[in-house]
């Protein structure tokens, strides 16, 4: 229902269903098990010639201002070390950096978010910032394979740093992540911060 509302840009549909799951979940759930798996099959349903480009952008719209209000914004910071970022890798939507993002700081981690980035600025602000954890989330297998690129230029920019990726391709294909380079994927906002505690030696 979620997915046929987006696809026929049903805004107010999409609202009144994610309303009424607000109120047997939290928001940062209905987040990650009801509207990121919906985003999934509809940016699935472009990979297979099924919808088009301007669906998969006005549903992650949509989805963004819902969200994005409802996702609680500041917590306690707990753990300065490791430097963590995330980041939307060319892809025109940030649902799921936003949810990466709550999760990392509903649990104490400080986290710069880069929003929407293209290889080259990224690589910068990563190299500006001295980040040690990135997370790069992406939509589409074309942003995806764009991974490859960006870890070949934050190695030429000297960055040595943990590069962990998700979203829609990363799940299709298990592998992708390594034949992009990446050095982890997470499968989902849960997994991103069991990810960031691994890395930065906590529990």
């Amino acid at each position: 229902m979620l997915e046929n509302d987006l696809l026929t840009l049903d805004r107010q549909g999409v609202v009144n269903l994610v309303e009424k799951a607000f109120s047997d979940m939290t928001p940062l759930e209905v987040a990650e098990h009801v509207v990121a798996p919906a985003l999934r099959r509809i940016g699935q349903g472009w990979q297979e010639g099924k919808v088009a480009l301007a669906q998969v952008y006005m549903a992650g719209s949509i989805c963004d201002e819902i969200i994005s209000n409802a996702l609680p914004k500041t917590t306690p910071i707990e753990h300065q070390e490791p430097r963590l970022a995330v980041a939307n890798l060319e892809d025109y939507h940030s649902l799921g950096l936003k949810i990466v993002t709550s999760m990392l700081r509903a649990t104490g981690f400080h986290v710069k978010e880069y929003g929407r980035q293209d290889v080259r600025s990224l690589g910068e602000l990563v190299k500006r910032d001295q980040i040690n954890i990135l997370f790069v989330s992406t939509l589409m297998l074309r942003s995806a394979l764009r991974v490859k690129e960006l870890r070949r230029y934050l190695k030429s920019l000297g960055c040595e740093l943990k590069l962990v990726v998700g979203g829609a391709p990363f799940l299709f294909d298990p592998v992708l992540y390594e034949k992009v380079g990446a050095d982890l994927m997470g499968k989902d906002a849960s997994e991103a911060v069991t990810i960031a505690f691994s890395l930065s030696g906590g529990d």
